[in-house]
């Protein structure tokens, strides 16, 4: 599967709807990561596809040095500016690809207290994006960048889970027929749960995991959470901004009559699958037990 161009992530109109209407990422994710990495204190991680920090800010709380790397200026300008107001100090973030990481790690070699771009990284995440890289490429980084007993941790997101019958039925409609042409093959990557992705390293230490996002929010924010999906941005970019707001508008109202609300500012039960990929790469000890057995 060849690697997509994804620079519709990064003009500024979609950098600024990511900014004011992506949900920060639940406390679990964090939680669950801190434990495949055993509470290891002094981690030095790397973000890939970082965009304006949602991940990386967390990820700077309990690491000692966070690399973190996205290819749009626009979202590396609103993280920085974040950075700055929060007084971190512990992130460096840079322009560049999934597929260019070992140009951009020999340049932070001090950063990462190491003398080349081996084996240099306690943790690797990948948050939203994993499905739009050259699998092939990356995970060979991957594979050279992790120290022994280093974690690789990927995440997506397939649509909510409503409840109520008939708004899943409205929004698997609109998902799966209305957005049909809009979505590229990638989606169904996450679809299916990050089961399918291949050249994933260490296969004897990769695993699966869905955990949930369980939060209220007003219909209208979520609507406005869709908006900002790529399928929504394909759309965007044929017919423009009124079309698509008619479109989310039609969405809206739909969901509105199903769920029995009064207005578009009544919260619903958001209850989001996030499906996470785990890799390790094996310690010396590892290793050497394998080859024994």
């Amino acid at each position: 599967m060849a690697q997509v161009n994804y620079n519709f992530f990064c003009k500024q109109k979609h950098t600024d709807e990511y900014e004011r209407y992506r949900f920060e990422y639940p406390n679990e994710i964090f939680s669950f990561i801190k434990e495949q990495l055993n509470e290891k204190t002094d981690v030095i991680a790397l973000d890939v596809a970082c965009g304006n920090g949602l991940a990386t800010f967390e990820l700077s709380k309990f690491c000692k040095f966070v690399l973190a790397i996205d290819p749009s200026e626009n979202q590396l300008s609103n993280a920085k500016e974040k950075m700055n107001k929060k007084n971190v100090t512990n992130i460096k973030f840079e322009r560049g690809s999934a597929e260019t990481l070992e140009d951009l790690v020999k340049a932070h070699l001090e950063n990462l207290e190491s003398n080349e771009a081996h084996e240099c990284f306690d943790l690797i995440v990948v948050a939203q994006a994993l499905h739009w890289f050259n699998f092939d490429t990356f995970f060979r980084n991957v594979e050279k960048l992790l120290k022994p007993g280093g974690v690789f941790v990927a995440w997506g997101f397939t649509i909510n889970e409503f409840k109520n019958q008939k708004a899943q039925e409205i929004q698997l409609d609109f998902y799966e027929n209305t957005l049909k042409e809009y979505w590229t093959e990638r989606r169904l990557i996450i679809d299916q749960k990050y089961k399918t992705i291949p050249f994933v390293p260490f296969p004897q230490l990769t695993s699966n995991h869905t955990l949930y996002d369980n939060r209220r929010i007003s219909l209208q924010n979520y609507v406005k959470y869709i908006g900002t999906l790529s399928a929504l941005n394909r759309y965007h970019e044929r017919f423009g901004d009124e079309k698509k707001n008619q479109l989310l508008g039609d969405f809206q109202e739909k969901l509105l009559k199903a769920l029995d609300l009064f207005s578009k500012e009544d919260e619903i039960d958001l209850n989001l699958p996030i499906h996470l990929l785990v890799t390790k790469k094996p310690t010396n000890h590892e290793l050497y037990n394998n080859h024994v057995e």
